[in-house]
């Protein structure tokens, strides 16, 4: 069985063959693959980004909790002083009575060293991560806009009168 194409209403003298055009003018369809390219960059950016802000934000607290146990150990102070730091636990009087007028600035000097970078690292995280997820929404939104301006569909052509028939 073979098929047999059909032939062009308009002219009488074509054969319609099938083709795939965009749906809307060229004007619109370059628009729209100017919105799609740069979304699609972005996307892949953001998820960067997102993936990125994760492992670096870890790597940050392990440099900060190593650089404030060694400080606190270059001071003298006595390591299970140290790992109840590193453990978040306040220290008792008779502790603090047991350490110097230097190991105790040195401790308190180490306690704001440690709150700080942990601020500052979770603000940097927040800001970047927030950011990224806003910057994938939009992307999102800008490609599938841009792919509706770029979507292509099937219709039949005449090949003598260039005549178009949808196809469906």
């Amino acid at each position: 069985m073979s098929y047999v194409e059909p032939q062009c209403q308009i002219c009488g003298q074509g054969i319609l063959k099938k083709r795939k055009k965009f749906r809307l003018s060229t004007p619109i369809v370059i628009i729209g693959y100017v919105i799609l390219i740069p979304s699609i960059f972005c996307l892949l950016l953001s998820l960067f980004l997102l993936l990125t802000v994760g492992v670096g934000g870890s790597q940050t607290n392990e440099n900060i909790n190593s650089e404030v146990k060694t400080m606190l150990e270059d001071a003298n102070i006595p390591q299970p002083l140290i790992e109840k730091f590193m453990d978040h636990k306040q220290l008792t009087a008779q502790e603090e009575k047991g350490l110097s007028k230097q190991q105790l600035k040195t401790f308190h000097d180490a306690k704001s060293k440690y709150l700080s970078g942990k601020l500052v690292n979770g603000v940097a995280i927040g800001v970047v991560g927030i950011g990224s997820v806003i910057m994938l929404i939009v992307s999102c939104f800008g490609g599938l806009i841009g792919w509706i301006l770029t979507m292509r569909k099937k219709v039949l052509q005449c090949n003598a009168c260039e005549a178009v028939v949808n196809a469906s």
